[in-house]
């Protein structure tokens, strides 16, 4: 079960890079999520991009997904992300997220100057 929360945090950016409109980046013209999920740290991610390619942006998300963080964490700093981009992850942020730890992310997002290229991913809800 995903968070109320980490939900709320990514339809926020999901729904931003959609009002962002067409993009001029080297990806897709529309946001939309990648075919078939990453898997960071034995948990799978649902990739979404805007203005970025699903090729550039899965093995990305894949290692920055797999990055652990202080426990509560909303929006916290990522190191290692492409060049030029600015990236963040959130964790659980203390609610009840069977089998996912404190320090696990449920969420991020990598922007470079602004909205738009962007991608990000959000752990996949078991069925």
């Amino acid at each position: 079960m995903i968070p109320a929360r980490a939900c709320l945090v990514t339809a926020t950016i999901v729904a931003a890079s959609a009002l962002a409109g067409p993009s001029l980046g080297s990806g897709a013209a529309t946001p939309h999520a990648c075919a078939g999920a990453v898997t960071a740290a034995g948990r799978h991610y649902v990739v979404h991009v805007d203005g970025v390619s699903c090729a550039v942006a899965k093995p990305w998300a894949a290692r920055l997904a797999g990055k652990r963080l202080p426990p509560h964490s909303l929006e916290a700093k990522l190191t290692g992300g492409p060049r030029g981009f600015t990236c963040s992850g959130t964790t659980s942020q203390g609610y009840v997220s069977p089998g996912v730890p404190a320090t696990a992310q449920v969420a991020g997002t990598c922007t470079k100057g602004g909205l738009v290229p962007s991608f990000n991913w959000i752990l996949r809800a078991r069925a």
